[in-house]
């Protein structure tokens, strides 16, 4: 029985130190928001949900239990999450439960990285069931431990509620010649406000917890990643320093491997190991007790199980089905026409080819740039600027940018690098001139591309920058693709249009040709950039397996800046939708 009182001694301490107020969880890096509300939604995803639980002491009467639950958001610069959490200990059914709201704003430091500010408001609650609770006074020299004598300890009450405060700060950087290295450095600062949380009725203020937390990413090669991390925290008497190293290592398209060792200073030695398969992540960890209390616990130490569910845009596209066959269009040779899975999407009468056009050792079945030779963990695809951000969905793809701005550096400054400030800029992702407005004139007629209707042919500014006023009424490009929304695939009927073009220019070995993207008006401008320089490259790639040499080719994209027809009709969008073909005279 002297053993019964001093274990449930231990865990009335526990219950009332740094691992009860606040949560216990080894693995921190999945949801940074429970210990740091600037770390809500920083990541690339723009939703994600998890559950993280963990068992302690199991073999101490009932241990200690803790489950925390995360949902978050990211709107833009601004992330928005939800945190429930609850420890548990004892046969006293000694609870701590908390819920937060919190939010945090992420601002862009150019190629400095990000500054994210936090903050989280919630409540928690505290309660114990003092009948079950054993206390010196329940031992008696006479008959040893007797739970019906009374313990002479005088509870206020079993449950007590506060309001809780918490705010965090975070810097990531990065940094190396080809931005290897990328840190993060974040501190954050709980129960600001001392909230009193006694079940004796006086006055006890709840510490304030200090956590300071660091990381440093370091790329190995293409399919390695190597951190190094540590974590900080104080709270009133409590110190806890945890420090380690995992390893993150791509060996398929849709799936990661990650395992990590740490050390919790005076306490446990940390194993852990994870998947990330698509859009879902899970891992299990356990702690190796090394602290005075494993011969208390009988070595047991702790369990600790996560799972993470993440979504975003590009995943949503990417299951696209467009002809209902079954096979996503990502995977589809056919993605226009349906056929059996057996055959990657086409009719049975479709020869199915399996090859590495580009030779960069990723099949074009799950290549995302077959005609360009690019890396395995971009999917077949390259990030020249090596802002994280795949070229084939960065905005600016060879200025370092941010995910938030769709890979382009912040708005404040000059993203197109013309010297035109982005806020005076009327074609910001286009390099252009100061006095035309920082956008081009690819003729050089003195009148920008966006208003001249022949911006490939120099002319007079009374014929609408045409060199006559009937190539003004009739000017028309040598082709001409357009595309269903969103899209930049080429249909059937103008792959038969760009054949015969390619036919004409095969005895024009010195034909230099301008390929410009167009949108509709639908989406950002930003968006509309880049989809309107797909549609382009798509034209340029078609071109190239005709036999057009790929420098006998430019590509501009104008996004939404230079309509055919008014987007204020669904006719005018789809001939908006466009890609054109010019041959320069």
């Amino acid at each position: 029985m002297n053993k019964l009182y001093h274990i449930s001694c231990v865990l009335f301490l526990a219950i009332s130190g740094l691992a009860a107020q606040d949560l216990s969880l080894s693995n921190y890096h999945p949801a940074g928001m429970l210990f740091n509300p600037a770390l809500t939604a920083e990541g690339k995803y723009n939703m994600q949900v998890g559950v993280q639980y963990r068992s302690q002491w199991a073999s101490v009467l009932s241990g200690f239990t803790t489950i925390g639950t995360t949902a978050e958001v990211k709107y833009k610069q601004l992330g928005f999450g939800f945190q429930l959490h609850q420890n548990h200990a004892g046969p006293a059914s000694m609870k701590t439960t908390g819920m937060m709201f919190t939010g945090a704003y992420h601002k862009p430091l150019a190629q400095e990285g990000s500054l994210s500010l936090g903050v989280g408001v919630g409540r928690m609650q505290k309660r114990v069931n003092p009948a079950l609770l054993t206390f010196d006074n329940h031992n008696s020299s006479a008959v040893g431990y007797d739970s019906s004598l009374p313990s002479q300890e005088t509870f206020d009450r079993s449950t007590v509620s506060f309001g809780d405060l918490a705010v965090g700060l975070l810097w990531q950087g990065q940094w190396g010649s080809t931005n290897n290295l990328k840190s993060s450095l974040g501190m954050s600062l709980s129960h600001v406000h001392l909230p009193n949380e006694s079940l004796f009725g006086e006055i006890s203020d709840l510490p304030m917890r200090t956590t300071i937390h660091g990381s440093l990413d370091m790329k190995i090669d293409n399919h390695l990643i190597l951190t190094p991390h540590f974590l900080l925290q104080k709270q009133g008497i409590h110190k806890e320093l945890l420090y380690g190293v995992r390893i993150n290592g791509t060996f398929d398209k849709n799936a990661d491997f990650n395992a990590g060792m740490a050390y919790r200073l005076n306490d446990a030695v940390l194993l852990q190991v994870g998947m990330d398969i698509g859009n879902k992540s899970i891992w299990v960890s356990y702690d190796a007790n090394v602290s005075p209390l494993d011969v208390a616990t009988g070595g047991r130490g702790a369990m600790e199980l996560g799972l993470y569910l993440r979504f975003d845009q590009n995943q949503k596209k990417q299951s696209k089905d467009t002809d209902g066959d079954g096979t996503p269009d990502n995977r589809d040779k056919c993605p226009k026409v349906p056929g059996p899975k057996a055959l990657q999407g086409c009719p049975e009468s479709t020869p199915v080819v399996n090859f590495d056009a580009d030779k960069d050792g990723v099949n074009d079945e799950f290549d995302q740039c077959p005609l360009e030779p690019g890396k395995l963990q971009f999917h077949g695809c390259n990030d020249s600027d090596g802002d994280g951000i795949f070229d084939q969905e960065d905005s600016c793809p060879e200025i370092f940018g941010h995910y938030e701005n769709h890979g382009c550096p912040v708005w404040d400054r000059d993203t197109d690098r013309d010297g035109v400030p982005d806020r005076e800029d009327h074609c910001i992702f286009i390099k252009g001139l100061p006095e035309l407005n920082g956008c081009p004139d690819t003729d050089r007629d003195g009148i920008s591309d966006i208003d001249d209707h022949c911006p490939f042919l120099r002319g007079l500014r009374a014929f609408g920058g045409c060199p006559n006023a009937a190539l003004d009424a009739e000017n028309e490009p040598d082709a001409l693709v357009t595309f269903t929304t969103d899209e930049a695939f080429i249909a059937p009927s103008f792959q038969a249009i760009l054949n015969d073009f390619a036919e004409q220019l095969k005895n024009q070995p010195t034909a230099r040709l301008i390929i410009s993207g167009h949108t509709d008006a639908e989406g950002t401008v930003a968006y509309n950039y880049e989809l309107g320089l797909r549609r382009a490259k798509a034209v340029k790639d078609y071109l190239r397996l005709r036999g057009i040499p790929a420098e006998q080719m430019e590509l501009i994209s104008y996004g939404e800046a230079m309509p055919r027809r008014s987007n204020t009709s669904h006719e005018g969008r789809a001939e908006n939708r466009r890609a054109e073909v010019a041959l320069m005279k």
